[in-house]
């Protein structure tokens, strides 16, 4: 009994979720600013992670395209932002890590 509550405790300390944001240049976006973008575009993505952040270890998000799904054609000043929320804290607590949710909002120019 004792080294199954080493074990979990030792997997619950080391777990470690990341999201990797990137592109596939589907269309061009920068993070620098372009005079010819004035309006402004904000996007939330939400990814799931499992078991106190095990699974998956890893999610990909490929921003360009989410811009592009939204009829976007080139997108700059970039700007990403994680949403804290105690709604989230909420969630992990109650199920006891098994469940973490993570909300992301990216930020952006484009022209008209």
């Amino acid at each position: 009994m004792g080294r199954f509550v080493l074990i979990f405790l030792s997997t619950f300390v080391m777990s470690c979720s990341a999201i990797q944001f990137k592109s596939s240049e589907v269309i061009p976006m920068t993070f620098s600013q372009n005079e010819n973008h004035t309006e402004s575009v904000s996007v939330e993505i939400k990814k799931y992670f499992y078991l106190w952040g095990l699974l998956p270890s890893t999610h990909s998000v490929n921003i360009d395209e989410v811009f592009a799904r939204k009829g976007y054609k080139d997108v700059s000043s970039l700007e990403i932002t994680e949403i804290d929320e105690t709604k989230k804290a909420m969630w992990m607590v109650f199920t006891f890590g098994l469940y973490y949710p993570n909300s992301y909002v990216v930020k952006g120019k484009y022209k008209i």
